[in-house]
C-alpha cells in the first residue's frame, strides 16, 4: 500500500514536472515571438526615422532652391527696371528727333 501511495505521488510529480516543462517551452516561444515583434518595430521605427530626416534634408533643400529661385526674380526684377530707364531715356532722345 505505500509502495502505490509513493507510486501515485512520484507520477503527480512526474505529470506536474512534464506540465511545467510544457508551459516552459510555450513561455520560451512566446519570448522568441515576442523578440522577433521587438526586432521588426525597432526596424520599422528606424526606417521612419530614416525618412524623417530624408524629408527634413528635403525640405531644407527646397527651402535653398525657393530662395535661390526668389534671389533670381529680384534680380530680373531690377534688371527690368533698369530697362525700362534705358527705353524711357531712348524714347525721350528719339522724340527730340522729329522727321
Amino acid at each position: 500500500e505505500a509502495i502505490k501511495a509513493t507510486s501515485d505521488i512520484f507520477g503527480t510529480i512526474i505529470s506536474s514536472v512534464n506540465q511545467i516543462n510544457t508551459e516552459i517551452q510555450e513561455i520560451s516561444a512566446a519570448t522568441e515571438e515576442m523578440s522577433a515583434s521587438t526586432d521588426q518595430l525597432v526596424d520599422n521605427v528606424t526606417e521612419v526615422a530614416t525618412i524623417a530626416q530624408q524629408t527634413a534634408a528635403n525640405s531644407r533643400e527646397v527651402s535653398d532652391l525657393s530662395e535661390n529661385q526668389e534671389q533670381s526674380v529680384n534680380t530680373m526684377v531690377d534688371e527690368i527696371e533698369s530697362l525700362n530707364v534705358y527705353i524711357d531715356n531712348i524714347q525721350r532722345i528719339v522724340s527730340t528727333f522729329k522727321i
